[in-house]
């Protein structure tokens, strides 16, 4: 039996407006851990999507080594839509800021599959991420370079870390180089702590076209 260790559920959102509007994309934002997956839903996905999998590439002679990421729809029964060999972006993000195990000891693990895979250890409470996207993004496939504002401050927010997706530094100075532009990620003891603290650091970013989605871990009842 392979060793397994399972990651908080995360949900991304795909489209690129509110409410689930426009075009599918990479992902504009995605919240963790995901409270509303009953116990029989997790108990399928570990046992017959996770462990199921990797037990019968085992036995076919292609152990598989590193981060499997499966997509899911929440419909009777659960749906698989992908399997990414990576890690899902931008659900890494809130995974990141709540990991409290050494990333690099996880890693390493890995690399070297005799190796035991250390105990996965996490903040308690939710992170939420917000992607800022150049104008277009989910429809264009190229996008102007213009300097991005506001870094330094939002850097400076509690809780909250940006993560560099699609820039490039020019002369000391930030510009957009891609369609998904940044990540600002936040963590709280609550999800509502986490979104605010989220978008409240979003606010001290601009730059020409930027946009994003407005709605990310909002509670909709």
């Amino acid at each position: 039996k392979v060793q397994l260790r399972w990651l908080p559920f995360a949900r991304d959102y795909k489209k690129a407006y509110d409410n689930d509007r426009g075009s599918n994309t990479g992902g504009m934002g995605a919240f963790a851990p995901l409270t509303e997956m009953s116990f029989w839903q997790k108990r399928f996905v570990y046992r017959v999507v996770g462990q199921r999998l990797l037990n019968s590439m085992a036995a076919m002679g292609i152990p598989y080594n590193g981060i499997l990421y499966p997509g899911l729809v929440l419909t009777r029964p659960i749906q698989v839509y992908e399997f990414n060999a990576r890690w899902g972006d931008p659900e890494a993000q809130t995974h990141v800021c709540l990991l409290k195990t050494d990333l690099f000891k996880i890693f390493e693990s890995v690399v070297h599959p005799q190796a035991h895979i250390p105990a996965l250890r996490w903040r308690k409470g939710f992170a939420v991420c917000v992607v800022l996207a150049s104008e277009g993004y989910g429809n264009a496939s190229e996008f102007p370079r213009v300097p991005i504002h506001g870094l330094e401050d939002a850097e400076q927010v509690d809780n909250v870390v940006i993560y560099h997706a699609g820039t490039e530094l020019r002369n000391g100075v930030f510009y957009t180089n891609g369609g998904r532009v940044l990540s600002v990620t936040a963590w709280g003891r609550t999800l509502e702590e986490a979104r605010d603290q989220a978008y409240y650091a979003v606010n001290f970013i601009s730059f020409q076209g930027m946009q994003y989605r407005t709605d990310i871990a909002l509670r909709t009842s």
